[in-house]
């Protein structure tokens, strides 16, 4: 058994970088991965961070809401306001920046 967890952190649970800095995780700037020393508890946390796979028979409708939620995470990231999402469909996105 190894001592060290090595992952990659998805996107979307990138605000459990700082717990995971706390637990003493270490990132590798080449490989993009964090390690963190093996225990219960650390692989509870790495067990949470596995992102399901897209569904595979979803409708292009699914499809196109789930990219245009995470572009509404990304923008308002940015903290240049704050942005929702008003419409989606297979052809059209609506993202509306509120004041």
């Amino acid at each position: 058994m190894s001592n060290i967890l090595t992952f990659r952190l998805p996107y979307p649970l990138r605000h459990l970088t700082t717990e995971i800095k706390s637990r003493g995780g270490r990132f590798d700037s080449t490989s993009k991965t964090w390690s963190l020393p093996d225990n219960a508890d650390n692989r509870l946390l790495t067990d949470q961070l596995i992102v399901p796979s897209p569904k595979p028979n979803a409708v292009p409708e699914e499809r196109v809401r789930e990219v245009a939620t995470i572009a509404v995470e990304l923008l308002n990231a940015l903290k240049l306001g704050h942005f929702t999402l008003c419409e989606t469909t297979s052809d059209r996105v609506v993202i509306e920046k509120i004041q």
